[in-house]
């Protein structure tokens, strides 16, 4: 991630490339603050946490409700031609 050294504001790599200084500085203030890379840990999840990031979020809403799982049991047996 770059960051600006005056406001914080991040970018991403590819609009970082195209920049000589950070734009909100320069729109708000009419500074020109340097834009650096400054590398980022991720987010640390706590101690024993061994879930996936989709089990983390929970059931997927509607599609593990409890009519979808009631009409899974009645057509389970059921053969389609």
């Amino acid at each position: 991630m770059f960051r600006c050294e005056r406001c914080g504001t991040g970018f991403n790599p590819t609009v970082a490339a195209s920049l000589a200084c950070c734009p909100r500085c320069r729109a708000r203030d009419g500074v020109r603050a340097a834009v650096s890379f400054t590398l980022e840990a991720p987010p640390r999840r706590p101690a024993g946490d061994i879930r996936h990031e989709d089990e983390a979020a929970g059931p997927t809403p509607g599609l593990d409700s409890p009519d979808v799982a009631a009409a899974r049991r009645r057509t389970a047996g059921v053969q389609t031609p």
